[in-house]
């Protein structure tokens, strides 16, 4: 007990930057990452009474109570250079290990991130239902090649089908890597405002939550995923904007209200060339969002709430370092509770996400019914 209790003390220093990471469904599966099981359930406290009394295998480096503590201090984005300081230093002194080893270890956890890429289907005109056939995955893994996994069978054309599908998918990337897990959602344009990302899709021990707890979500438009062209387009639009001086130092420009296609296409051309946009769903007229996917617009926050929320995030995102924004802007505004369920944070970076690069189109083969 004296061991967990201390222990609690400097979890908490090294996450102090990053409280969330503490939060149960975060720390269980920080858990099932370091130690190799997800317990039935438990608070912070248990969790590291059940570490502190693990016992320890000879094949992993330090114990299980060390890496479940330096596992959180990693996802938190704790330093090497904190475990030299108090009361860390202490703590790594009474440990029996070196401060290499746990510099070591944070340093190679640092890099056990995966990325799940998450496909609902490519947009088909004239299509009879927004829900797509099937739910299919790519998984990217350091040192591995990108790995593209079963397709799931929709049960039914439905939002409780698509549910149903998006939990299996889930289910099984999770079983298939330890690492902490992006995820981002490619979908059509009908399904980017839905709030796919709040619906309670992955399994807890006690209970279901939404891929906002701990699997910082982004949303893609699919189209890019299997059409040159539009790969193309969103390339060449961020790249005029990265080129320009200090782009990312700009705030988001916010799209005004237009009726016409022409007139969202002339303000982007004239005033839009900002690193990021934000467009009111709720007063701007239908089809501007599809305009500006068309146009190659990557990084997109469609608000279903009051132009409050805008002003909120604007505000937000002058605390995040410019040069920071495009990589974490949209994790960061989730930290800070700038954005959330009225808010569909589509982050397309046709580089990829963090390491990993997006693979050339057709990332993965087309099924949809008409």
């Amino acid at each position: 007990m004296a061991r967990a209790a201390t222990a609690k003390m400097i979890i908490q220093s090294l996450c102090a930057a990053e409280p969330d990471v503490l939060l149960t469904s975060t720390v269980l599966r920080i858990f099932h990452r370091e130690n190799g099981y997800m317990p039935r359930a438990g608070s912070l406290d248990e969790l590291l009474v059940r570490a502190a009394s693990a016992e320890d295998q000879d094949s992993m480096p330090l114990d299980p109570l060390y890496r479940f503590v330096i596992g959180a201090a990693s996802r938190a984005g704790a330093s090497s250079a904190a475990l030299t300081r108090e009361p860390a230093a202490a703590w790594i002194a009474d440990s029996g290990f070196s401060t290499e080893d746990f510099v070591d270890y944070l340093e190679s956890t640092g890099n056990r991130r995966a990325w799940l890429l998450v496909h609902l289907g490519d947009e088909r005109v004239r299509a009879r239902s927004i829900w797509p056939d099937t739910v299919s995955a790519t998984l990217f893994c350091d040192g591995s090649p990108p790995r593209r996994m079963a397709a799931e069978l929709l049960s039914e054309r439905s939002e409780r089908g698509l549910r149903r599908a998006l939990r299996t998918v889930l289910d099984q990337a999770m079983a298939a890597t330890g690492r902490d897990l992006m995820v981002d959602l490619a979908t059509p344009e009908a399904l980017l405002t839905l709030g796919i990302e709040h619906w309670d899709l992955v399994r807890e021990p006690d209970g279901w939550v939404d891929l906002t707890a701990g699997f910082d979500p982004r949303l893609r438009w699919s189209a890019r995923l299997h059409d040159g062209r539009r790969r193309t387009k969103v390339e060449q639009h961020t790249a005029r904007t990265a080129a320009t001086v200090g782009m990312w130092a700009r705030p988001a420009g916010v799209v005004p209200g237009l009726a016409r296609r022409t007139d969202v296409v002339t303000w982007l051309r004239t005033e839009g060339a900002a690193p990021y946009l934000i467009l009111s769903a709720a007063t701007e007229p239908h089809g501007s969002l599809q305009t500006l996917l068309v146009e190659g617009c990557g990084f997109l926050l469609v608000l279903s709430a009051s132009t409050a929320v805008a002003e909120k995030i604007l505000m937000n995102a002058d605390a995040v370092p410019d040069t920071a924004r495009r990589d974490e802007l949209p994790e960061r505004l989730a930290a800070s509770r700038a954005v959330g369920p009225g808010v569909a944070m589509i982050w397309d970076d046709p580089r990829g996400r963090g390491p990993f690069r997006l693979p050339q189109v057709p990332l993965q083969d087309a099924s949809s019914r008409q």
